[in-house]
């Protein structure tokens, strides 16, 4: 079993974290999801208020007071069912009207309050003023994505690097998953930047580059067998469920190409300090390769989705896709920073 594998979230594991992030809500519900896997239809759905009630007073502690219990019990709560849209798994839970509910709830929360946040930003509407507003935006961080990956580059100890890649296996989406979800319905030339995309994920057809088996190599050589929840932080788990939700939904569709381009922008120089990072510490160029390549390859890709993605449609469609597709890339910049901070604490903390 691959680490990818033994850290997925399961029904009957949702629940059942201990530390930290134990609490009500993910107790009650590893209940309903119990007598769902086990084929309780009538039980699960009888009391559906109840768990419904349950959650919002979750939501209200999350968003709201900013307990940080709630956070991680609504985010790994969302990932567990985000991840029944990934995953070949056939035990109900992906069409559970009221597993949806949850999950919707949950990440309209998240959304909204990420969104509300933003609020006072300025945003570009027009093709010139996207592709200004972008490249200068990508050019705050032409040094560095983060301060985290300056450390991991020239300061981390091996521990402190297998820590955080356990944390990148922990909450790995598969980005060709991801990418085959966002292209349903493109037409035309930003197809085939899609398609393009999705080739060099596959490793241009060569089974041994695809780079979900590439990175595989790398948590394998540091023997990453199996991650403890109560190991990940929610901010990682909440940066991941972004990409499993906005792939997903047509309606999100610019949004997601907003976060996903920007992604893309930041990939080269942090993939490149994570390779030079392992290489330091005494990893093969071999082990490496997913990093190496992609802090290439994404340089290429970054170019082509701005132009032939985002820009394109901007051209076509106008000032309110542009500010949607710019809402995308300060949410991939917010809920990343949030991410990166966490962990660099965790390293700093444990001084």
């Amino acid at each position: 079993m691959s680490v990818f594998e033994s850290v997925e979230f399961t029904a009957k594991r949702v629940a059942g974290v201990t530390g930290v992030y134990k609490n009500k809500l993910l107790d009650n519900l590893q209940k309903r999801l119990a007598r769902h896997v086990a084929g309780d239809e009538a039980a699960i759905e009888s009391d559906e208020q109840a768990l419904l009630a349950l959650l919002e007073s979750e939501l209200n502690l999350a968003f709201v007071e900013q307990s940080t219990k709630s956070l991680a019990a609504v985010h790994f709560l969302a990932n567990e069912l985000l991840r029944r849209r990934y995953l070949l798994l056939d035990d109900g839970l992906e069409m559970s009207p009221l597993m949806f509910k949850v999950q919707q709830r949950i990440m309209q929360a998240q959304l909204q309050s990420d969104l509300a946040s933003l609020r006072n930003e300025k945003l570009p509407s027009t093709e010139e003023e996207f592709k200004e507003w972008f490249n200068k935006k990508c050019a705050n961080y032409k040094h560095s994505p983060h301060p985290l990956f300056e450390y991991i580059e020239h300061d981390a100890s091996l521990a402190e690097y297998r820590n955080f890649i356990e944390t990148e296996a922990a909450v790995h989406v598969s980005f060709d998953d991801v990418i085959a979800l966002a292209q349903i319905g493109v037409r035309g030339s930003p197809k085939l930047e899609f398609f393009d995309n999705f080739q060099d994920e596959l490793g241009s057809s060569d089974p041994e580059k695809f780079h979900l088996t590439m990175f595989g190599r790398l948590v394998s050589a540091l023997e990453i067998n199996t991650v403890r929840q109560s190991d990940i932080a929610w901010q990682a788990v909440a940066c991941g469920n972004y990409m499993l939700y906005l792939a997903h939904f047509r309606s999100l569709y610019h949004y997601c190409a907003g976060y996903l381009g920007f992604l893309e922008a930041l990939t080269p120089k942090r993939f490149s300090s994570i390779a030079k990072g392992g290489a330091r510490l005494g990893l093969s160029e071999h082990v490496l390769a997913y990093h190496y390549d992609h802090s290439e390859l994404d340089v290429k890709h970054a170019e082509g989705w701005l132009d032939n993605i985002i820009l394109s449609e901007i051209k076509e469609k106008g000032a309110d896709v542009a500010r949607l597709f710019a809402l995308g890339v300060l949410l991939r910049e917010l809920v990343s920073k949030r991410y990166w901070d966490a962990i660099l604490n965790t390293f700093s903390a444990a001084k």
